[in-house]
């Protein structure tokens, strides 16, 4: 993959007192409270993030996005980038496994992952051909 291709992940936090939604975990805007980390944790994940010299979006519910060419994420997170169906995902597949996770994130920072290419819509095969 191009080392300067520009690419964005989300960061997903873990919620104040540590609690982490597992795989079938379903966030809602009735439940996001729950699931909302510290405000001090936001910061200082996003000044962590800022100082590796990612773009760092706003925070939402309870993730923010993080912006930058291919070489910074695999410096940072110690693996490559692939491209699979249009998509981009870290080598392990689309979410980061902890131990890849700088030690200054791990305490804060349930996972990192990319958002994969929707199945529909301009550029994708139609079922109606």
């Amino acid at each position: 993959m191009k080392l300067e291709r520009i690419v964005s992940a989300q960061v997903v936090l873990a919620a104040t007192g540590g609690a982490r939604p597992g795989p079938q975990t379903r966030i809602t805007s009735e439940n996001i409270h729950q699931w909302t980390p510290p405000a001090q944790a936001v910061t200082r994940i996003a000044e962590t993030l800022r100082a590796a010299g990612f773009e760092v979006g706003t925070f939402v519910g309870n993730s923010m996005s993080i912006t930058g060419p291919v070489r910074l994420f695999e410096s940072c997170f110690r693996t490559k980038l692939r491209e699979v169906a249009g998509s981009v995902e870290f080598s392990e597949g689309a979410e980061l496994s902890a131990e890849k996770l700088p030690s200054e994130l791990r305490a804060d920072v349930v996972a990192v992952t990319f958002t994969r290419q929707p199945d529909f819509g301009p550029g994708t095969p139609s079922s109606f051909a």
